[in-house]
């Protein structure tokens, strides 16, 4: 799939730092990558997103040269890097397991790098301890692998990439093994270091909040292809398919028909949508939208897509509830909504108590049903 636009991009940008250009990968006669095509901006964080098996950590390996692509072409700073070794690149990478040499303290595994540089160990001093400080680590030079926890041997993993200064930054899933309060605070700082050293940065990962916290743009693979490119308000308000909208945040899926362009009849409720390109009055659609953008407060009868419905089922996760909700008209269609505390305690919602919402018709999104 040839993907072009770049949403997101930065408006002053001239020549791409990155061009990938109808890349493909086969592993026999299996499509791991199937003619992919984007370009990625100097200083972009950009995340490569989908489920596993989806391409995404083959398209890394390709960009670093450790499994070359069948066929496409690659280029890095206006140089064709696609038949290049990984030593002729110019790249920093980072893997889940972190890699690090455990025989070797954190200074020789951060200067690993550097030796061949021909630098003096004063020199390599100097770099390793300004890069421990980079990382928040300073004065661990002395330590080995095993003595360090995961996050701390992560943060060196880091430091051991940056050392020679790369153009490009790429990290393989390097949170994923960490649990999970470490890895939102280590997120956090390994996109902090990103901007203020302003490396173009390419993280692969599964985790949607990992890449919708961190990224300036992200790609959304699946089963070898591109199917969005886009900033992650984008790519969650505005999914581009089905597939984006079920794999990024939670959706409602619901069964509906076209009765005319812009509008859809869910059970024996008429509701307006959104654009409805390409379809035709009477065919049937997928009506979906977000649990949080089912509308509560202020619903009078004259509100726009007011639907009755039952509270089926109320589940408590914290800072909110979600509500399976079951529309009153009997047609076949549940769907789940968000509702804040404080919404809750004000409307006394409970099992079986029945409420009118609203559809907001800017937040619903309608596909071809499959």
């Amino acid at each position: 799939m040839d993907v072009k636009a770049n949403g997101g991009a930065p408006a002053d940008a001239d020549a791409p730092y990155l061009r990938i250009e109808r890349v493909s990968k086969l592993f026999g006669s299996f499509v791991a990558l199937k003619e992919v095509s984007f370009d990625i901006y100097r200083g972009e964080f950009v995340c490569f997103l989908g489920p596993s098996g989806c391409g995404k950590t083959t398209l890394l390996r390709a960009i670093a040269g450790l499994d070359l692509q069948t066929s496409g072409r690659i280029e890095q700073d206006g140089r064709d890097i696609s038949s290049l070794p990984p030593s002729g690149r110019d790249f920093g990478i980072v893997f889940q397991s972190y890699a690090l040499f455990p025989n070797l303290s954190v200074f020789d595994n951060v200067a690993y790098g550097l030796r061949s540089r021909g630098l003096s160990r004063a020199a390599m001093e100097a770099r390793v301890a300004e890069l421990l400080g980079l990382v928040g680590l300073p004065g661990e030079v002395r330590k080995y692998p095993a003595q360090l926890s995961g996050g701390q041997q992560q943060r060196i993993a880091v430091a051991r990439a940056l050392a020679i200064s790369p153009g490009l930054l790429l990290l393989d899933e390097p949170l994923s093994a960490l649990d999970a309060r470490v890895r939102v605070r280590l997120r956090h700082e390994i996109r902090a270091l990103q901007r203020r050293l302003g490396v173009t940065t390419i993280m692969v990962t599964h985790d949607q909040e990992e890449a919708l916290t961190m990224a300036d743009r992200i790609v959304v693979m699946n089963q070898g292809i591109i199917e969005q490119i886009g900033t992650p308000v984008e790519i969650y308000r505005h999914p581009a398919t089905p597939f984006v909208a079920d794999f990024v945040g939670t959706m409602n899926f619901l069964d509906a028909t076209l009765v005319a362009p812009g509008r859809v009849r869910l059970g024996a409720v008429e509701v307006a949508c959104g654009a409805s390109d390409g379809l035709v009055p009477g065919a049937a659609v997928q009506l979906c939208f977000r649990p949080e953008d089912v509308s509560v407060r202020q619903v009078e009868r004259s509100t726009p897509n007011v639907v009755d419905v039952t509270i089926e089922g109320l589940e408590f996760l914290g800072s909110f509830c979600r509500g399976t909700l079951k529309p009153l008209d009997g047609g076949p269609n549940e769907f789940v909504a968000d509702f804040s505390i404080n919404l809750v305690r004000d409307f006394d919602l409970a099992v079986g108590r029945n409420l009118s919402v609203a559809l907001p018709a800017d937040r619903l999104r309608i596909y071809p049903k499959s």
